[in-house]
């Protein structure tokens, strides 16, 4: 996408660890920004908010051909899908309760800005020295403020300003508004951040400093600021931030641009936790499904599945979901992915010929096995670690299942 710069910056204050994530995507047609801010009130709140950023950026990798159909509808179904997803990695692994991370989202295409949020992660909408908009937050205390109850010095130190009343994760689901929109003019900002940063300096400072700057020098002085400001106890500080039309527009005829995909706050590797999730998730399709999965009409003349069937018993929202968990498997492994296939849909990945299946097994079999070089001896059908013992004329045989459960539902 052309005229347009992104900066983005990430401390962690006075925390240990860092529970903010960021990310940008873009292709020639369109951008994607996200800043989630895990919430450290609950445990592995840094999941969540990992999860949700990966989560938005693989969707908008798969659906920006090379433009979103509707912003609008994007932003509202990921950003719900995700806070789905957050409840299925906390049964697949484990967790006492479902991680929560507050999330900002913003897509800029054709001129304009779309953006939603859940909880109080922000975007600002700059130009010159003036906030033309702001998201408003989901807490007790903007409540409070537009019941005028209280009065914005009071929210400033108000003992509640820091409980949520929607997030991704919770126990209900977050209510989503349509996305707002505005039109860009040359020289606008916007910027998207972490309770980090807005709760140390007041607005009219941010528009200030980021107004004829250079983006990224900018940027880093606010993030800077905000660490100072709140001392040895500080949250983490995070921000992501556009300048509209900055870069000249390329001549006309040139080649458009691959598609970036970039998670530059995110782990640069795979972590082992991912890997085993992701593996658990494919033993449970492959072990245990056949007890409890839906029966599917295999056509006349074919006999009943047995066990070595059972995947194809899944119904077709089980193979949707299951399907999307490995194609993001392999593309947090091998960033960044190809651009998807003029025209691509939720039928991408069966798309896909032999060579390329069997070339992506091959890659996905050699990170399990580089995770976990010593695997355990069997332990009988559903265990812990069933999947991780499998030989590999095992795991081509689980494969080959579900290629024929993909091809199948692809011809029919």
């Amino acid at each position: 996408m052309t005229g347009s710069r992104i900066a983005l910056q990430t401390r962690a204050g006075g925390r240990p660890y860092n529970q903010d994530r960021l990310g940008h995507w873009r292709t020639s047609a369109c951008t994607l920004l996200v800043v989630a801010d895990g919430m450290g009130g609950h445990a592995n709140g840094e999941v969540a908010a990992q999860l949700v950023v990966e989560h938005l950026g693989a969707e908008f990798e798969r659906a920006a051909c090379p433009r979103l159909g509707d912003p609008d509808v994007f932003l509202f179904r990921r950003i719900a899908s995700a806070h789905a997803l957050l409840g299925r990695a906390a049964r697949a692994r484990g967790f006492d309760e479902v991680p929560r991370t507050t999330v900002a989202a913003c897509v800029v295409q054709d001129g304009r800005a779309y953006w939603m949020h859940v909880g109080d992660s922000r975007l600002y909408h700059l130009r010159g020295e003036r906030v033309l908009s702001r998201t408003k937050d989901h807490t007790r205390v903007q409540k409070l403020l537009d019941e005028g109850k209280i009065g914005a010095q009071d929210a400033r130190v108000h003992p509640e300003r820091n409980v949520l009343l929607q997030c991704l994760g919770g126990p209900v689901s977050p209510r989503l508004a349509p996305a707002t929109s505005a039109p860009l003019e040359r020289g606008d900002r916007l910027l998207l951040c972490s309770d980090g940063l807005w709760g140390q300096i007041a607005e009219a400072e941010l528009a200030k400093e980021l107004v004829g700057a250079d983006l990224d020098a900018a940027l880093g002085r606010l993030v800077e600021r905000a660490e100072r400001a709140a001392g040895r106890h500080g949250d983490n500080v995070s921000a992501i931030a556009l300048a509209w039309d900055e870069a000249p527009s390329p001549p006309a005829g040139a080649p458009a641009p691959a598609l970036e995909a970039r998670d530059v706050w995110a782990f640069p590797h795979v972590p082992d936790s991912e890997v085993r999730s992701a593996i658990e998730e494919l033993r449970r399709a492959l072990r245990q499904r056949g007890r409890d999965a839906l029966d599917v009409d295999l056509g006349a003349g074919e006999p009943a599945p047995g066990p070595q069937e059972e995947f194809l018993r899944m119904s077709d929202a089980d193979v949707a979901r299951e399907v999307e968990r490995i194609r993001e498997t392999y593309r947090r492994m091998y960033p960044p992915s190809p651009p998807p296939a003029a025209g691509g849909n939720d039928e991408e990945f069966l798309r896909m010929s032999d060579a390329e299946i069997e070339r992506a097994v091959a890659r996905l079999r050699v990170a399990f096995r580089s995770a976990y070089p010593e695997t355990p001896a069997p332990t009988g059908v559903g265990g812990e670690d069933d999947y991780l013992s499998m030989t590999d004329e095992d795991i081509e045989r689980a494969i080959e299942r579900i290629r024929v459960a993909f091809r199948r539902r692809a011809s029919s």
